[in-house]
């Protein structure tokens, strides 16, 4: 919704404070399953290598092998795979493991890069003389946006990672920008561009804070789909659902006593469906419905109106078992648990792997709690960390509370922001005002680190 206090100014609105609650939810569910590179400790080699890595100009590239290796060796990511190894064996010819070590030495690289960066600019602060300091601060800007040999920088990624130059040849044409950008799109840009230097030289240029933002499986796939739509159709596309439920089964297998059913076909008359998940609570004599939707985690409006078609077609598999009578219901449950099971209590629950959409997802949940596998995992430690007695109904409240609490415990908030647009070079142009969520990147951080920690 938009307001025009004048000709040449606009202000963004939320139309309403459920759509802005619903937008927050979702950015906040987002940012909790987006992957995340942190760092271990790095020992003392870090401190030897550091601080000398500028001292020689002609031996920096030198030095910054060493610091890449420390770097790799010491980073982890918290982003789980999204396809099994023989499916990606099957579309590119790569496993699995390399792909992860090939993706880690990236970021290893970025790291390095964007650490003697830092040292520069440190230089450059510290220095009372001008002319240093401007050379400080050249030799940063060299490191912030640098032009290596491709040969180079290749032979650094394969000796760091381990991979055969194959598979790093293979794996590079996903993170390469061509001519006509054709990977470009949908929060993805390819880090490396490639040029031609002299007596026919390969020279790569990158962006390490572009790089390390960029190094991770979910762009690998949204480049695989863009470069060969009908090859992730084929080989890969099912296995983003089947691992999502995966990390969900695993979570439920955590907890005594519940009984754990995937896949399961139903039918009564006319109607037919199936239940992605299904889980028993004896004790309570409750049921946990789960639906799961896991396309391409999403990044601009296209991506997310595919992922809304998707979770309104899971609100549909839900409601289509609910609307059942309640002997239909339990004559099905029955038959998957093999046990007679009367007027147990359905809990529906929508799964996806990272957020769900806009309000015109979220203001048709009514009584459907959306989980990713995040959430799960901080649900179920909670209750655990009480001590209290697992069940479904306390699950089903942890999670809808762990939802209402997630402003607070990030500490999000709205603020607008006023960006100015200029038509054809003239002095006019328009001023747009729109909504902004600030979030405490720190906090979400340590939350991050705290899930991937606290998995086997």
């Amino acid at each position: 919704m938009a307001e025009q206090p004048s000709a040449r100014q606009f202000t963004l609105l939320h139309p309403s404070e459920d759509f802005k609650k619903a937008e927050e939810r979702d950015v906040l569910l987002s940012e909790l399953a987006l992957p995340l590179w942190f760092k271990g400790p790095l020992g003392s080699g870090f401190e030897r290598i550091h601080g000398k890595i500028l001292a020689n100009k002609d031996q920096a590239y030198g030095k910054v092998v060493p610091l890449t290796k420390l770097y790799y060796e010491s980073i982890l990511s918290t982003e789980k795979p999204y396809f099994y190894d023989a499916s990606l064996q099957d579309a590119i010819g790569v496993s699995l493991p390399d792909l992860k070590n090939f993706l880690r030495a990236m970021a290893a690289v970025a790291l390095s890069w964007l650490t003697a960066a830092a040292e520069a600019a440190r230089r450059a602060t510290n220095t009372g003389r001008p002319r240093n300091r401007e050379k400080w601060l050249g030799e940063m800007l060299e490191w912030t946006s640098p032009l290596v040999n491709a040969n180079f920088l290749e032979g650094l990624l394969i000796a760091i990672s381990g991979v055969s130059e194959q598979a790093a040849v293979k794996l590079l044409e996903f993170f390469t920008l061509d001519s006509e950008a054709t990977l470009a799109s949908d929060g993805f840009f390819p880090p490396f561009h490639y040029l031609k230097g002299e007596n026919a030289s390969r020279l790569v240029i990158f962006s390490p804070h572009v790089l390390l933002h960029m190094a991770s499986q979910r762009n690998f796939l949204y480049a695989y789909f863009k470069n060969d739509s009908q090859g992730f159709d084929e080989k890969i596309s099912a296995d983003l659902e089947a691992l999502l439920l995966d990390d969900i089964e695993a979570e439920f297998s955590r907890i005594e006593g519940m009984l754990i059913a995937r896949n399961k076909v139903w039918k009564r008359s006319k109607v037919a469906g199936e239940f992605d998940l299904i889980i028993y609570d004896p004790s309570t004599n409750s049921v946990m419905h789960v639906q799961a939707k896991a396309p391409i985690p999403p990044q601009g409006a296209r991506m997310v109106t595919r992922l809304e078609g998707r979770m309104r077609e899971g609100l549909s598999q839900l409601e289509k078992f609910r609307t059942l009578p309640p002997g239909d219901q339990d004559a099905i449950i029955s038959e998957i648990f093999s046990r007679t099971i009367e007027g147990a209590d359905v809990h529906d629950v929508l799964a996806g792997r990272t957020s769900f959409g806009t309000a015109a997802v979220w203001s048709k949940l009514d009584n459907v709690t959306p989980v990713n596998p995040p959430l799960l995992r901080v649900a179920i430690d909670g209750i655990a960390a009480t001590g209290s007695t697992f069940t479904i109904p306390a699950l089903v409240t942890q999670l809808v509370a762990l939802l209402d609490e997630m402003p607070e415990s990030f500490s999000s908030s709205w603020r607008y922001e006023t960006v100015a647009f200029r038509s054809g070079g003239s002095a006019g142009g328009i001023a747009v005002k729109l909504p902004l969520l600030d979030l405490d990147s720190k906090k979400i951080q340590k939350q991050h680190i705290k899930i991937f920690l606290s998995q086997d």
